[in-house]
């Protein structure tokens, strides 16, 4: 009996200790679900610290944070880019792309006043010459006018006295 008596006490303990173990499991169960909710809220706020999530998850969360930052800088329409936005929340690709674009309307605009300015000198060239052919024809045409108002020779040649001569000069 006494055989009986022992092996139903270390039954006993085997028994209080599996409880055991099954509160610790359920507890530890408990406290990770507790974190997990607590992490949970955290994630969902932009400014409530982290320090109940685990390592990787803490990574993924300021990540995700950082591009809703770098989301923000850009702007719905990609439209109106805040440089400095950018540089704070974006990350390095992003960084790279937004300077690329800015350089490529700092050339657009380059370009665009570079044409405005070869337009306008050649609007200016243009009226230039257009003046130029315009002063021509009319010398050209008063001249003719002297030269028909010339007095003739025999032979049909046109004799040019000084008069005639001043005329052209003019």
């Amino acid at each position: 009996m006494s055989w009986l008596k022992l092996g139903g006490g270390i039954a006993g303990l085997l028994a209080l200790i599996g409880v055991f173990l099954w509160a610790k499991a359920t507890l530890e169960k408990a406290a990770e679900a507790d974190a997990y909710r607590a992490c949970e809220r955290a994630a969902d706020s932009p400014v409530d610290p982290l320090d109940r999530c685990p390592k990787n998850t803490r990574a993924r969360i300021d990540a995700a944070r950082r591009a809703a930052l770098c989301d923000t800088a850009i702007g719905a329409d990609a439209t109106k880019v805040d440089p400095y936005q950018v540089r704070i929340a974006c990350s390095a690709p992003v960084k790279a792309i937004e300077a690329r674009a800015a350089v490529a309307e700092a050339n657009e605009a380059d370009a665009r006043r570079q044409l405005d300015i070869a337009h306008a000198q050649t609007d200016a060239a243009v009226a230039r010459g257009e003046a130029r052919a315009a002063n021509l024809a009319n010398r050209k045409a008063d001249n003719d006018r002297t030269i028909a108002t010339a007095p003739r020779t025999a032979d049909g040649r046109v004799r040019c006295d000084a008069d005639c001569l001043r005329q052209l000069a003019d």
